[in-house]
């Protein structure tokens, strides 16, 4: 079989050629072979939704004694005379997050502190730190465990679940991204989990994170109506496969599944998105050279022919991505111990009168978000070589862009392209994408994929490619 290679485009190309199958030069497809042309029409616009910046709403503050340096702090807040606490990215702290978030935390680059239960005054149960990067639209958790339970020592794994609790959750997209790989931007999800290889230790620094999109109507919730759940459990993996390669117990990265709950889920098969964070997530990738390959021309944005979704910061090898690559995946696990769970204010709403910990960074959370599903127009011309066509509507692709964002960041190089496989194929094989397609046989539209830049005013911070696949209406 053979394809196209794909780069990350400044501008689209203008025609491209994708051939399935054995056929020789001059001869006609057998009807066991598929032939697709693609072809991108530079001219072609997408529509751009118009909104308009309001500041931040109103939160309650933080007291002195909470306040650390985010860039430079190597010990958190604590009471004179207790133990002193190591942040999660200090060189000699116990963790075990991938290296790939260690060093990951700068203001410079997009974040800031949403939460945090470290202080010089009090002591409180369950510590945690909670950062967003307004630049990936990535929210944090950092939790730092100091009870020791040895009989828990063989819990090889953690499962990170978030939930959108209250009556506006069912209405809102926020979990959208972090749940569904091609999402529906007419069905919300209210929970994501993912399973994660950090193994349960004492004293330990946890820390995993999720993409969130971009509510508009964030501003009209409160913590009444709208608020995050965030769970942490314990878990042994009994069996992994990978891509039909086995992995044994050991968990490489990052595994998520839509709408799967690892927690209550002992055992599944099927599609999971493997989570690529940089170069470390790749070393765990050994015992599968053909995940490796595919995921280093991902995180290095070249030869993008694979499919995938998430933000990945370009020319630092990846380093601070947050994307997943689908893989079909055999898993076993038993999660049995419960290490917190804490309810969280969101961001973008009024949260002065909240009681306890409210929001720090207050502006809406998410980079952006699609107003619809886009169209793409189907036709079976009478004859012809390639008589299945496919057009992608491009006005119909109406992006939502969160203004906070564009107030310290521009939006470059906007493309969006029909994403289509062979008839019972899925995302971990073969893609075939432009914005217009003409094939030998049916496709199946998996559905349009969107791309573009962030690209921060600050010039000393990285830009960012994001990716996203959108279920589409096919007319």
């Amino acid at each position: 079989m053979t394809t196209f290679q794909r780069y990350r485009p400044a501008v689209l190309l203008p025609f491209l050629t994708i051939l399935a199958g054995a056929c020789h030069r001059g001869d006609d497809p057998t009807p066991t072979e598929l032939s697709v042309t693609g072809t991108n029409d530079a001219s072609a616009t997408p529509t751009i939704v118009p909104l308009a910046y309001t500041p931040a709403p109103p939160t309650k503050p933080l007291g002195a004694d909470f306040v650390f340096d985010l860039d430079n702090a190597q010990y958190l807040p604590t009471p004179a005379g207790s133990p002193q606490v190591l942040a999660p990215w200090a060189p000699t702290a116990s963790r075990a997050f991938s290296d790939d978030m260690r060093d990951d935390h700068k203001q410079a680059e997009g974040w800031a502190v949403v939460y945090s239960t470290f202080s010089r005054s009090a002591s409180f149960s369950n510590p945690y730190i909670v950062l967003y990067n307004k630049y990936r639209g990535l929210l944090r958790f950092y939790y730092y465990s100091a009870t020791d339970a040895p009989t828990l020592r063989d819990h090889n794994a953690l499962v990170s679940t978030v939930k959108l609790e209250g009556a506006m959750a069912s209405s809102s997209p926020l979990l959208s991204f972090a749940d569904q790989a091609v999402v529906d931007p007419t069905t919300n999800s209210s929970l994501a989990s993912v399973l994660e290889p950090q193994a349960l230790g004492y004293p330990m620094w946890y820390a995993t994170q999720i993409e969130l999109a971009y509510d508009p109507n964030i501003a009209k919730a409160s913590f009444n109506t709208l608020l995050l759940r965030w769970e942490l459990a314990g878990a042994q993996v009994t069996s992994l496969a990978l891509n039909n390669a086995s992995f044994g117990t050991t968990l490489p990265v990052g595994i998520q599944a839509p709408g799967v709950d690892f927690a209550k889920t002992p055992s599944y098969s099927g599609l999971v998105g493997l989570r690529l964070t940089g170069p470390a997530s790749l070393a765990k990738l050994q015992q599968g050279p053909f995940l490796r390959a595919t995921a280093e021309r991902i995180l290095l944005q070249y030869s993008t022919d694979a499919w995938y979704q998430g933000p990945v910061p370009v020319m630092r090898a990846g380093l601070g991505a947050q994307v997943y690559l689908p893989t079909p995946a055999q898993v076993s696990v038993r999660t049995d111990v419960g290490l917190t769970n804490p309810i969280l204010a969101l961001p973008g709403q009024d949260n002065s009168a909240v009681a306890g910990f409210t929001p720090q960074y207050n502006e809406a959370p998410g980079v952006f978000f699609l107003a619809d599903r886009p169209v793409v127009v189907a036709q079976r011309l009478a004859s012809g070589e390639r008589p299945y066509t496919y057009s992608l509507d491009a006005s119909s692709v109406k992006y939502l862009f969160n203004p906070a964002v564009q107030t310290t960041a521009d939006i470059r190089h906007v493309t969006q392209e029909i994403v289509a496989t062979a008839a019972g194929a899925d995302l971990s094989g073969t893609i075939y994408a432009a914005n217009k397609l003409a094939a030998s046989q049916e496709l199946a539209i998996q559905g349009v994929r969107v791309s573009f830049d962030v690209v921060p005013k600050a010039g000393n911070s990285p830009i960012i490619h994001v990716t996203k696949t959108f279920k589409a209406s096919i007319r």
